[in-house]
């Protein structure tokens, strides 16, 4: 079964690789991922998906569903680009558009290797004649941390038995370590505008109740665990500086373990915030964005892609890749040695290859796989797709993911998921094993979303 998976992906490569340039040449920010979507629902609808657009408020986000009965098995597709990262395929730093979107964390591979994975997965169940039913989940907005929130507050991935999460990385292995708990929130103050030079005492200014927060929140740093971050920039801090800023605002990103660790922080930066706004006369307005859990990612199904891992085999990198990534690597020399002392590969290695360790702990970042983890028993796999020196969110970054060495590190991804997939379906007491681990993980308390109902999706882009 899983060789007629394989031969299908294989088959296709031609069709994925098209598709990842094209998304790579189209990158789209949060939101505005309608290229990305169209192009994406228009494929699967051709391959017999029944296709759902514009779902959970969201219109760029879509389900894709295809087969039928238990288990149900879950794709977390995601596709949007970052602002300022344009890139081209070269291994120097020249933007294709200055100022422009890119693909810098590689989601045009994320949703080529989830397609991939399902394309195969439906061939192989329909020569074995196999029961269950395939559900791409086409997210977006993720690097707003975003899409699959509001996603799962709608109801989202209550139906999946399981989800696979693929992500374009430097190394091949299932990831297990921690990803925090996030509040995405704005602070808007409104003053009063005054001339800064004749009238000052006319004036409130909306800036410095923003600085008088910001150094509040300095000195809480001094009071909370190590393993929490606040970080901000300032979006609005006025127009001219002979004029009172009667608008400004700030926008922070409160990280933490837990939810509730955040859910405290975020109570304590909200009454800072508003002594700032008591200290200077303005007025405070607070928008909450998004709200993320932690991952909890399931042992059982990560274990399984891990063994997966090592039995298909991994991509074969050309002379003319290698001297690429080895190109950008020169332009990273720090960051290429701690990447190689951190994935314990030889030094000056340049496209990682081989399984790295299985490991838990850590701490990184944030997502919102988080939230489907509580959901359902998610996964997450990464694959080689950039040279082994690039930060994710660099344009070194940016110029690999549009490469065939992105591609080939997706399509990898698709066989290893795809065949993963297949033994979920096929071995009910690995299923098994994966529910009653969630269930110890979640204590079996149900989900609650973070954002409350009466916050609508993109209400800050909308207001700002």
């Amino acid at each position: 079964m899983r060789t007629t998976a394989i031969k299908e992906i294989d088959a296709r490569y031609a069709q994925l690789e098209k598709l990842a340039i094209k998304l790579w040449e189209h990158p789209e920010t949060y939101g505005n991922e309608f290229f990305a979507c169209d192009t994406l629902c228009k494929i699967l609808t051709e391959e017999g998906f029944r296709v759902q657009k514009g779902i959970a408020g969201l219109p760029t986000a879509f389900r894709a569903e295809w087969g039928q009965g238990k288990p149900v098995l879950g794709f977390l597709g995601e596709y949007d680009a970052l602002p300022q990262m344009s890139q081209k395929t070269c291994a120097y730093k020249e933007p294709v558009t200055p100022g422009g979107n890119g693909h810098g964390c590689g989601h045009n591979l994320i949703s080529v290797g989830h397609l991939g994975a399902v394309l195969g997965l439906k061939r192989a169940m329909e020569e074995h004649h196999l029961l269950g039913t395939l559900v791409f989940y086409g997210c977006p907005a993720e690097e707003q941390y975003l899409g699959k929130v509001f996603m799962a507050r709608a109801g989202c991935f209550k139906e999946l038995d399981m989800a696979f999460s693929f992500h374009s990385g430097r190394f091949n292995g299932a990831f297990m370590r921690s990803m925090a708990a996030l509040n995405s929130v704005h602070f808007v103050f409104h003053g009063k505008s005054a001339h800064a030079c004749i009238s000052p005492d006319l004036g409130k200014s909306a800036l410095d109740a923003v600085e008088l927060m910001n150094t509040g929140v300095h000195f809480l740093r001094e009071h909370v665990s190590q393993d929490c971050r606040f970080p901000y920039v300032i979006p609005n801090g006025g127009a001219n500086p002979v004029v009172v800023p009667d608008f400004a605002s700030v926008w922070y990103a409160i990280v933490a373990p837990t939810r509730e660790q955040v859910d405290a922080l975020h109570q304590k930066i909200c009454e800072i915030a508003q002594s700032a706004a008591n200290m200077t006369g303005t007025r405070l307005e607070i928008y909450l964005e998004s709200a993320c859990y932690p991952t909890l990612y399931n042992e059982t199904i990560s274990q399984k892609l891990q063994q997966t891992l090592a039995e298909i085999p991994q991509p074969e990198w050309t002379q003319e890749e290698l001297q690429f990534a080895h190109a950008l690597n020169a332009t990273l020399p720090d960051e290429w040695a701690q990447a190689c002392k951190n994935y314990r590969c030889p030094p000056e290695t340049d496209l990682y290859t081989g399984i790295f360790p299985y490991e838990k702990g850590g701490f990184w970042g944030s997502t919102d796989i988080g939230d489907v983890s509580y959901i359902t028993p998610t996964a997450l796999l990464y694959t080689t797709c950039v040279n082994v020196g690039a930060p994710i969110h660099s344009w070194q970054a940016t110029a690999c993911f549009g490469t065939s060495i992105g591609v080939k590190g997706a399509v990898y991804g698709a066989k290893v998921m795809a065949a993963a997939g297949l033994d979920m379906l096929c071995d009910p007491m690995l299923l098994k094993a994966a529910k009653q681990e969630f269930l110890q993980g979640t204590g079996g308390k149900p989900y609650v979303c973070a954002v409350n109902d009466s916050i609508p999706p993109y209400q800050v882009r909308d207001l700002f």
